[in-house]
């Protein structure tokens, strides 16, 4: 819950990198790798429903589905995600990478991401 109430939110200009630069539509399914309790969400949901928030930590997942009950959640760490090959569009992590920056975790990322 502190981290929830502490934790400061993104600039809203990111909203324009997400559709322009990396050119998400309201098709577009993306990952939200390492969530955490969702402060990153409200960003995304501005360019897409289509949203998968994957966490590993389930006090992080708890905090998140109080805020955005309707966000798709999957308990699980970023090196063993059980989604299909190349099913994602864009995979995002927003200040979370640095926890599971490794060959692990980016060879699942490329496997899950579409070409």
């Amino acid at each position: 819950q502190l981290y929830q109430q502490v934790r400061p939110n993104y600039p809203q200009e990111i909203v324009h990198w997400l559709l322009e630069d990396l050119q998400l539509t309201e098709q577009s399914q993306i990952i939200d790798l390492g969530s955490g309790t969702g402060k990153f969400l409200d960003y995304l949901k501005q360019a897409t429903p289509n949203i998968i928030a994957v966490e590993p930590i389930a006090e992080m997942l708890e905090q998140l589905k109080i805020v955005h009950p309707d966000v798709q959640t999957i308990q699980a760490k970023s090196d063993e995600i059980p989604l299909k090959n190349e099913y994602v569009d864009a995979i995002v992590c927003a200040q979370s990478f640095h926890w599971f920056a490794n060959a692990e975790s980016l060879r699942e990322i490329h496997r899950i991401l579409k070409p």
